[in-house]
């Protein structure tokens, strides 16, 4: 056992992984080659050859985010069951919400959500109720459109390159499997 301060020589075996990095750049360095002389398609030919590519599952909770309208647009129809959300500091003096779900065909799922009455109103009722538990949505979500308003004036909204009104989107937990 070495003293305090005392040197040691420590040799890591050839097949030891050294953490925080691939090994794989060391390799092209080593072989006087640059990340930049490799395109896109070969280094992920050469990660998955190599087994040093992460597995997705080996980090987070397993839940994938479905960011955006366009992300929930794919949960419309879609059973789920809410099982966690969160507040956080929106718009207009408004909570938006942090959502997490497990889907009927075995999705998990996060999405943000501000629309009022929407699943943001649904949920901060929730909150403002003290409701602690799962959600069940027999009918997942489902998407309304309408005209984007100016919140002071009112007037419909107009996008200046097309001459037509601005469309919005807002999303609604399905609570019954009527929809």
């Amino acid at each position: 056992m070495p003293k305090e301060g005392q040197a040691v020589d420590a040799v890591a075996p050839a097949n030891a992984r050294r953490v925080g990095g691939s090994t794989i750049l060391d390799r092209l360095r080593g072989a006087g080659k640059n990340v930049t002389d490799v395109s896109f398609d070969q280094m992920l030919a050469m990660l998955q050859a190599d087994k040093e590519l992460a597995d997705p599952t080996d980090f987070g909770d397993g839940f994938t985010f479905y960011p955006g309208q366009g992300g929930k647009a794919k949960l419309v129809g879609a059973p789920m069951i809410i099982l966690d959300w969160h507040a956080n500091p929106g718009d207009f003096g408004r909570p938006y919400f942090n959502v997490t779900a497990m889907l009927k065909d075995g999705r998990r799922v996060r999405f943000n959500d501000g629309s009022y009455p929407g699943v943001a109103g649904t949920l901060n009722d929730a909150n403002e109720a003290g409701f602690t538990g799962a959600i069940y949505c027999p009918g997942g979500l489902k998407m309304s459109e309408y005209d984007l308003k100016d919140p002071e004036t009112h007037e419909v909204l107009v996008d200046p390159g097309t001459g037509k009104a601005r469309r919005g989107k807002s999303f609604w937990l399905v609570l019954d499997d009527v929809g």
